[in-house]
Protein backbone atom coordinates (compact mmCIF):
# COMPACT_ATOMS: atom_id res chain seq x y z
CA UNK A 1 0.00 0.00 0.00
CA UNK A 2 1.11 3.81 -0.74
CA UNK A 3 0.01 7.45 -1.72
CA UNK A 4 0.66 8.84 -5.39
CA UNK A 5 2.59 11.82 -2.89
CA UNK A 6 4.24 9.31 -1.08
CA UNK A 7 5.61 7.03 -4.48
CA UNK A 8 6.38 11.04 -6.06
CA UNK A 9 8.77 11.33 -3.46
CA UNK A 10 10.32 7.85 -3.71
CA UNK A 11 11.03 8.28 -6.92
CA UNK A 12 11.57 11.93 -7.50
CA UNK A 13 8.61 12.42 -9.31
CA UNK A 14 5.66 14.40 -9.64
CA UNK A 15 1.99 13.28 -8.48
CA UNK A 16 0.69 14.02 -12.12
CA UNK A 17 3.66 11.94 -12.98
CA UNK A 18 3.32 8.90 -11.02
CA UNK A 19 -0.67 8.66 -11.48
CA UNK A 20 0.47 8.63 -15.55
CA UNK A 21 2.87 5.99 -15.13
CA UNK A 22 0.25 3.93 -12.89
CA UNK A 23 -2.38 4.60 -15.80
CA UNK A 24 -0.05 3.10 -18.63
CA UNK A 25 0.98 0.10 -16.34
CA UNK A 26 -2.75 -0.72 -15.76
CA UNK A 27 -4.05 -0.25 -19.73
CA UNK A 28 -0.95 -2.46 -20.61
CA UNK A 29 -2.11 -5.24 -17.79
CA UNK A 30 1.08 -4.95 -15.96
CA UNK A 31 -0.82 -3.71 -12.74
CA UNK A 32 -3.98 -3.36 -11.12
CA UNK A 33 -4.86 -0.82 -8.57
CA UNK A 34 -7.55 -0.36 -5.65
CA UNK A 35 -8.09 2.76 -4.22
CA UNK A 36 -9.05 4.04 -0.98
CA UNK A 37 -9.35 7.90 0.27
CA UNK A 38 -6.09 7.57 1.63
CA UNK A 39 -4.56 4.99 0.32
CA UNK A 40 -3.20 2.75 -2.94
CA UNK A 41 -2.87 -0.69 -3.50
CA UNK A 42 -0.92 -1.98 -6.20
CA UNK A 43 -1.52 -5.70 -7.28
CA UNK A 44 1.61 -6.61 -9.86
CA UNK A 45 -0.41 -8.94 -12.35
CA UNK A 46 2.82 -10.67 -13.33
CA UNK A 47 4.99 -11.52 -10.34
CA UNK A 48 5.80 -14.76 -11.90
CA UNK A 49 6.87 -13.97 -15.12
CA UNK A 50 9.69 -10.70 -13.26
CA UNK A 51 10.99 -13.72 -11.43
CA UNK A 52 13.50 -16.70 -12.15
CA UNK A 53 14.44 -20.46 -10.54
CA UNK A 54 17.37 -20.25 -9.13
CA UNK A 55 19.05 -23.72 -9.23
CA UNK A 56 22.47 -23.66 -7.71
CA UNK A 57 24.35 -20.38 -6.71
CA UNK A 58 25.23 -18.88 -10.30
CA UNK A 59 22.18 -20.66 -12.69
CA UNK A 60 19.34 -19.03 -13.36
CA UNK A 61 16.57 -21.28 -15.45
CA UNK A 62 13.60 -19.15 -17.32
CA UNK A 63 10.19 -20.58 -17.99
CA UNK A 64 9.57 -22.75 -20.99
CA UNK A 65 7.48 -20.43 -23.33
CA UNK A 66 4.04 -22.52 -23.87
CA UNK A 67 2.08 -19.17 -24.98
CA UNK A 68 1.38 -20.93 -28.46
CA UNK A 69 -0.11 -24.04 -26.46
CA UNK A 70 -2.13 -22.17 -24.02
CA UNK A 71 -3.15 -19.79 -26.92
CA UNK A 72 -4.20 -22.69 -28.98
CA UNK A 73 -6.10 -24.14 -26.20
CA UNK A 74 -7.89 -20.31 -25.19
CA UNK A 75 -9.14 -20.62 -28.90
CA UNK A 76 -11.13 -24.26 -28.86
CA UNK A 77 -12.72 -23.91 -25.12
CA UNK A 78 -15.81 -22.40 -26.26
CA UNK A 79 -17.29 -22.97 -22.54
CA UNK A 80 -14.70 -19.94 -21.89
CA UNK A 81 -15.84 -17.84 -24.98
CA UNK A 82 -19.15 -18.39 -23.81
CA UNK A 83 -18.65 -17.00 -20.00
CA UNK A 84 -16.43 -14.16 -21.56
CA UNK A 85 -19.12 -13.00 -23.99
CA UNK A 86 -21.80 -13.16 -21.07
CA UNK A 87 -19.64 -10.72 -18.46
CA UNK A 88 -18.17 -8.78 -20.64
CA UNK A 89 -21.27 -7.93 -22.84
CA UNK A 90 -19.50 -8.99 -26.15
CA UNK A 91 -19.60 -11.36 -29.39
CA UNK A 92 -17.57 -14.53 -29.86
CA UNK A 93 -16.06 -13.11 -32.97
CA UNK A 94 -14.48 -10.22 -30.40
CA UNK A 95 -13.44 -12.60 -28.11
CA UNK A 96 -10.61 -14.37 -30.89
CA UNK A 97 -9.55 -10.82 -32.33
CA UNK A 98 -8.82 -10.02 -28.84
CA UNK A 99 -7.01 -13.49 -28.01
CA UNK A 100 -5.05 -12.89 -31.08
CA UNK A 101 -4.07 -9.36 -30.11
CA UNK A 102 -3.18 -10.50 -26.49
CA UNK A 103 -0.87 -13.32 -27.79
CA UNK A 104 0.72 -10.86 -29.79
CA UNK A 105 1.68 -9.02 -26.92
CA UNK A 106 2.55 -11.61 -25.42
CA UNK A 107 5.17 -12.37 -27.96
CA UNK A 108 6.38 -9.09 -28.23
CA UNK A 109 7.37 -8.48 -24.99
CA UNK A 110 8.59 -12.24 -24.11
CA UNK A 111 6.02 -12.64 -21.60
CA UNK A 112 5.64 -16.43 -20.65
CA UNK A 113 3.12 -17.70 -18.74
CA UNK A 114 3.86 -20.90 -16.83
CA UNK A 115 0.27 -22.18 -16.54
CA UNK A 116 -2.73 -22.42 -18.65
CA UNK A 117 -4.67 -20.60 -15.60
CA UNK A 118 -2.29 -17.74 -15.48
CA UNK A 119 -2.87 -17.10 -19.61
CA UNK A 120 -6.36 -16.78 -18.82
CA UNK A 121 -6.22 -14.80 -15.64
CA UNK A 122 -4.04 -12.53 -17.58
CA UNK A 123 -6.08 -12.02 -20.69
CA UNK A 124 -8.78 -11.09 -18.50
CA UNK A 125 -7.06 -8.32 -16.39
CA UNK A 126 -5.29 -7.05 -19.54
CA UNK A 127 -9.30 -7.37 -21.13
CA UNK A 128 -10.46 -4.68 -18.85
CA UNK A 129 -8.27 -2.21 -20.57
CA UNK A 130 -8.76 -2.85 -24.16
CA UNK A 131 -11.25 -1.15 -26.58
CA UNK A 132 -13.41 -3.97 -27.19
CA UNK A 133 -16.30 -1.94 -28.82
CA UNK A 134 -14.10 -0.33 -31.71
CA UNK A 135 -14.13 -4.38 -33.01
CA UNK A 136 -17.80 -4.26 -32.95
CA UNK A 137 -18.12 -3.38 -36.58
CA UNK A 138 -15.59 -6.18 -37.73
CA UNK A 139 -18.57 -8.48 -35.86
CA UNK A 140 -21.94 -7.10 -37.33
CA UNK A 141 -23.56 -9.70 -39.95
CA UNK A 142 -23.17 -8.73 -43.32
CA UNK A 143 -26.59 -7.60 -45.50
CA UNK A 144 -26.18 -8.42 -49.46
CA UNK A 145 -29.17 -6.23 -50.56
CA UNK A 146 -30.47 -4.58 -54.22
CA UNK A 147 -32.99 -2.55 -56.24
CA UNK A 148 -34.13 -2.15 -59.47
CA UNK A 149 -30.95 -0.64 -61.21
CA UNK A 150 -28.71 -0.83 -58.46
CA UNK A 151 -25.71 -3.20 -57.61
CA UNK A 152 -25.37 -5.07 -55.14
CA UNK A 153 -24.72 -3.60 -52.11
CA UNK A 154 -23.23 -4.66 -49.36
CA UNK A 155 -23.46 -3.36 -45.44
CA UNK A 156 -24.63 -3.53 -42.02
CA UNK A 157 -28.02 -4.07 -40.69
CA UNK A 158 -28.25 -0.76 -40.14
CA UNK A 159 -27.28 0.52 -43.35
CA UNK A 160 -29.74 -2.39 -44.88
CA UNK A 161 -32.66 -1.13 -42.62
CA UNK A 162 -31.93 2.76 -43.94
CA UNK A 163 -31.73 1.92 -47.54
CA UNK A 164 -35.07 -0.29 -47.20
CA UNK A 165 -36.95 2.84 -45.80
CA UNK A 166 -35.50 4.85 -48.49
CA UNK A 167 -36.07 2.47 -51.44
CA UNK A 168 -38.67 -0.09 -50.28
CA UNK A 169 -41.40 1.21 -52.33
CA UNK A 170 -43.15 0.71 -55.87
CA UNK A 171 -41.15 0.26 -58.71
CA UNK A 172 -37.71 -0.18 -56.77
CA UNK A 173 -37.98 -3.82 -56.59
CA UNK A 174 -35.95 -3.60 -53.54
CA UNK A 175 -34.59 -7.10 -52.17
CA UNK A 176 -32.47 -8.40 -49.37
CA UNK A 177 -30.46 -11.41 -51.24
CA UNK A 178 -28.41 -12.73 -48.48
CA UNK A 179 -27.51 -12.41 -44.70
CA UNK A 180 -23.93 -13.53 -44.04
CA UNK A 181 -23.37 -13.89 -40.23
CA UNK A 182 -19.73 -13.23 -38.59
Amino acid sequence: MTSLRKLASDLGMTVSQVRTSIKKLQQTGEIDTIKSKRFTKIILLNYENYQADIIGTNHLVKHVNNNKVFYEMALKDIGWHEQLCMHNKIKIVQVKIMLDKFFSKLESSDDRKPSYKEFRLHFLNWLKYQDVKKYETETQDVYHFKWQGQATMKGTKDQYERAKKTYDMPGFDFKLIKVVKQ
